[in-house]
């Protein structure tokens, strides 16, 4: 493998990756079918990646799906429809990870529940150019905020996030948490990158996409 010769020629090297790895990501989203009649959800219990889509078909009765946070607190998020007859189609994309539980309003009695088990794929666990492995950055797609895991025991250290074109963004200095929370909600949609500088010898890159 040909290395590169200058900073510039190995980070638009990254980038690459990173863009390649990421669209390849986007690609492979997947979505589950759960159907709904009688007094079931079939499959009850589903497991899928970050970014997957669950579509549920109700084929049969009365029947909603109602995974809202004030009937399930520990939902990462709300999600659900309202109570109707055979034929509606509800579909929801799952961006945070988690375990989601939810119901048939109507049918809860009747134990009519199902749940969504959410896991990361941890947006590009690749290795960087010098060997080093990259940022755990979550949830990934994001949309009103990430978080990144630099795994970073040096007390200073700052990150540079930019566009797809190069432009700087955000940038945060003398940093000594390894967890850090980035507020995105101003972010439009697209592909970010994320740069951090340990010290002169040492980076890490990471990548994320607001959805």
């Amino acid at each position: 493998m040909k290395y590169f010769t200058n900073f510039k020629d190995k980070f638009i090297g990254i980038l690459f990756i990173f863009i390649i790895l990421i669209t390849a990501n986007i690609l492979n989203a997947k979505t589950l079918n759960v159907n709904v009649s009688n007094t079931k959800f079939t499959p009850k219990d589903i497991t899928i990646n970050v970014g997957d889509t669950v579509k549920w078909t109700n084929t049969q009765g009365n029947h909603n799906v109602n995974g809202s946070q004030s009937e399930y607190p520990n939902n990462p998020e709300s999600f659900g429809n309202s109570v109707a007859g055979p034929g509606w189609v509800y579909t929801h994309v799952f961006t945070l990870a988690g375990k989601y539980d939810y119901q048939c309003d109507p049918h809860i009695n009747f134990g009519m529940v199902g749940s969504v088990t959410v896991e990361t794929t941890s947006d590009v666990q690749v290795e960087d150019l010098t060997g080093k492995k990259s940022l755990n950055i979550y949830p990934n797609p994001g949309t009103d905020y990430i978080i990144i895991e630099s795994g970073n025991s040096t007390s200073d250290y700052e990150i540079l996030i930019s566009d797809i074109i190069g432009n700087t963004l955000l940038k945060h200095t003398n940093i000594s948490s390894p967890i850090m929370y980035i507020d995105t909600h101003t972010f439009e949609k697209g592909i970010y990158f994320i740069k951090v500088q340990c010290n002169a010898n040492t980076s890490q890159y990471g990548s994320f996409i607001i959805k």
